[in-house]
């Protein structure tokens, strides 16, 4: 990473932010709390995520196999 991360919170206040002024009357009290909380959790997940660091020496988790044709 280039820099530190931002707040996954304050990314999701500017992200609600940007929504409302878009479309201004679309979200009621009601939405904009779920909304809010989704993106919220959304934000904190991709934190998490790019918090850990890649490892691509691992072997894969799945591995994919031709199966035999059927006869």
């Amino acid at each position: 990473m280039t820099g530190p991360l931002a707040d996954p919170k304050a990314r999701a206040e500017q992200l609600l932010a940007l929504l409302k002024a878009a479309f201004p009357d679309r979200f009621g009290p009601e939405a904009e709390a779920d909304l809010r909380t989704r993106l919220q959790a959304d934000a904190e997940r991709a934190a998490q995520l790019r918090a850990q660091p890649l490892d691509f020496t691992d072997e894969p988790d799945v591995v994919f196999r031709a199966l035999p044709d059927e006869p």
